[in-house]
């Protein structure tokens, strides 16, 4: 039966319905992606080490940069609204070329408003292109020498030193991460009492030492950016931690933890989906 005139769709008619819908559909996009008041640390499934950070105000921070730009620069965007175009802050645990790769990708496609280094890049190819897009956004990194400190929307990033490693803490409320992804094996242990629900630590090494002990994390996620010899060749059963939860980008996928200061929640996109 055809629709009489009165109640036959015109294209204005038609247009306002779809601005309707559209204009919905972004209404419910950014109310999903505001920010929640919860410290959110995403670990991304890409090769070397990586760490994108969002505070419970939603400011962005990215730590290292992987060996894959395509994929830190997506996993930035999902884990950001999608008006949200910059980085607070870029930090740099180590020189290693994929690292500077990886940031000059994000420095392409964000503002980033701080940069800080553990140390100054070797002059290189690379080197000399990720101070280019530096200085094209007008910014001069500072760096983070042992026992600095940074508070950010309740948040509170501190520095520690164990040899040629930086190793960076976060504190929010009753929980915390340490990442601890370049320490050597033997790794002279963190102050007493610096929280650690999750500790991000080498794969390479067998974490049954003094440095774990100390943290007695509640997660415990592998990163595999240290290349060093001799590899721990142990599986999770081996090393002894059953007691914890154990994670690895290459099993369990992107890994993100999230805290409201008092209880944490652990999302994996591996076969092991959901732990808190």
């Amino acid at each position: 039966m055809a629709a009489s005139p009165a109640t036959a769709p015109t294209p204005t008619r038609q247009f306002w319905h779809r601005l309707v819908i559209g204009a919905l559909a972004l209404a419910a996009v950014a109310w999903w992606q505001y920010p929640d008041g919860t410290l959110q640390v995403i670990f991304p499934a890409l090769p070397g080490d990586a760490v994108i950070i969002r505070t419970p105000g939603g400011a962005a921070l990215v730590i290292d940069g992987g060996g894959d730009p395509a994929a830190l620069t997506a996993a930035l965007g999902r884990a950001l609204p999608f008006w949200q175009r910059e980085v607070a802050a870029l930090i740099l645990t180590t020189d290693d070329a994929r690292d500077l790769v990886s940031h000059i990708a994000l420095l392409e496609r964000y503002q980033v408003r701080q940069i800080y280094v553990a140390t100054p890049p070797a002059d290189s190819a690379t080197a000399t292109a990720w101070w280019t897009r530096i200085r094209e956004q007008r910014r001069e990194p500072q760096q983070l020498r042992d026992n600095c400190r940074l508070i950010l929307d309740g948040v509170t990033l501190t520095c520690a030193r164990r040899g040629a490693a930086l190793v960076i803490a976060l504190a929010y409320g009753d929980t915390g991460v340490v990442l601890a992804h370049r320490v050597a094996a033997d790794a002279a242990p963190l102050a007493q009492g610096t929280p650690a629900t999750l500790l991000s630590y080498p794969w390479v090494h067998d974490p049954r030492n003094a440095f774990v002990a100390r943290l007695a994390p509640q997660v415990l996620v592998f990163s595999d950016g240290l290349r060093t010899r001799p590899v721990a060749r142990l599986s999770y059963a081996a090393r002894g931690m059953a007691e914890r939860v154990l994670c690895h980008e290459r099993i369990d996928g992107s890994i993100h933890w999230s805290s409201d200061g008092r209880r944490w929640r652990l999302l994996r996109t591996g076969p092991d989906r959901d732990a808190s």
